[in-house]
């Protein structure tokens, strides 16, 4: 299990505020890059050099040009995150290209946790485009949400897949709480409420509070 704090600023001076901090406290460092809007040659450069950590390239905007040139300047990027709608020739590119970063194909469902067999079928065409590490968030409306997904991380990870399965809201906290335990692959936590990127987010002091209590 590693730590990863997000990060989701539109300039790059916050988003280098927010990395000195999160540099002491996590694992990787998840950078919303293409939120970015004053992205440069000298803040890339900025970017790069201010944190010895791995980086996560969380696209969410899809030009390959620009994916592209961010993951060959910025040298400490060591993972990178698509949506599972991303083309299959997309990804083939990205891994060819880059094949020593880690991809991480993932999925987002913000009103519901889908069935069992949903949820399997979803995984399984993750790695099939090529996933080294799938990712599945989903939104818990009842507390059997998050068990069963515990339930899927912990088979997983039984077959020695790499995968990041977590539920959204409060009656996802669980998932959060407990996922280190049965295999999450990362454990996501903001530095504070503030700095959240997705609901039911546990801040980096709850997760370490946690985690150290289970030690």
């Amino acid at each position: 299990m590693k730590l990863c704090i997000p990060i989701n600023k539109s300039k790059t001076k916050e988003v280098l505020l927010v990395l000195k901090k999160a540099e002491k406290e996590a694992d990787v460092v998840e950078i919303w890059f293409d939120e970015i809007k004053d992205l440069n040659a000298q803040n890339e450069l900025q970017i790069s050099t201010c944190s010895a950590k791995d980086l996560l390239y969380k696209v969410t905007k899809i030009d390959i040009s620009k994916i592209s040139h961010i993951l060959s300047v910025i040298e400490n990027i060591k993972y990178i995150d698509f949506d599972v709608s991303t083309d299959k020739n997309i990804l083939a590119k990205i891994k060819e290209k880059f094949p020593k970063i880690q991809l991480i194909i993932s999925s987002h469902n913000f009103e519901k946790t889908p069935p069992q067999s949903e949820l399997e079928t979803l995984i399984e065409l993750m790695f099939t485009k090529g996933a080294d590490i799938a990712k599945v968030a989903t939104k818990a409306n009842k507390l059997a949400d998050s068990l069963r997904m515990l339930g899927l991380l912990s088979q997983l990870s039984a077959k020695g897949k790499k995968a990041i399965c977590l539920c959204m809201g409060k009656h996802g906290r669980l998932t959060r709480i407990a996922g280190h335990l049965v295999g999450n692959y990362l454990m996501y936590a903001p530095l504070d409420k503030k700095e959240s990127t997705a609901p039911g987010q546990l801040t980096l002091k709850e997760l370490k509070k946690i985690i150290k209590s289970n030690n």
